[in-house]
């Protein structure tokens, strides 16, 4: 642990920094889940001109990311009742290391513009829209651990998503 007084010993924020991503990344290895992760590729996907909805061919994303976790959390959503009856949604949280965030090519920016708000995750077989990514562990300014919230899509909400239809008929 690092001193409270000013003197500065051999456990600063950079050494508790590294010594705590080995030790996530051993983790990780070990004990340690994956979440299958879709970016969207605005470049590649078409949108209409006045309503900003997806034209033919549907969303595009960039090649899927494998993305190692701590932890994933499938948290089970309450029923509701509607005018279609039952419906509910399961949520996912996933804890990822800062290091493997970053390293697979996440950009820390999407974090402050909220750009992953049509991105998808793949998890057991069932489809996840990604609601909020967050920094929630820092030693100092050096973040550690990063938290992906997502909802589940049911199957009538994948077809702007081609790419993700063959969980259409997987999904309950």
């Amino acid at each position: 642990m690092s001193r409270i007084d000013y003197h500065h010993g051999r456990a600063n924020a950079d050494f508790e920094t590294v010594q705590l991503s080995n030790a996530m990344r051993g983790w990780k290895s070990n004990y340690g889940d994956f979440v299958d992760y879709y970016r969207l590729d605005p470049d590649a996907t078409q949108y209409d001109d006045v309503y900003e909805e997806v034209l033919s061919g549907g969303r595009k994303y960039k090649p899927v990311i494998r993305l190692g976790c701590l932890h994933v959390s499938l948290l089970q959503g309450e029923n509701d009742w509607d005018d279609k009856g039952f419906y509910y949604n399961d949520d996912i949280r996933a804890l990822v290391p800062y290091e493997i965030y970053t390293g697979s090519g996440m950009p820390l920016a999407d974090m402050d513009t909220g750009a992953y708000e049509l991105d998808r995750i793949v998890y057991k077989q069932k489809v996840f829209r990604v609601v909020e990514i967050n920094v929630r562990g820092q030693i100092v300014e050096h973040p550690n651990i990063v938290a992906i919230d997502a909802t589940q899509l049911k199957p009538d909400e994948l077809h702007e998503d081609p790419l993700l239809k063959i969980y259409e008929d997987i999904a309950p």
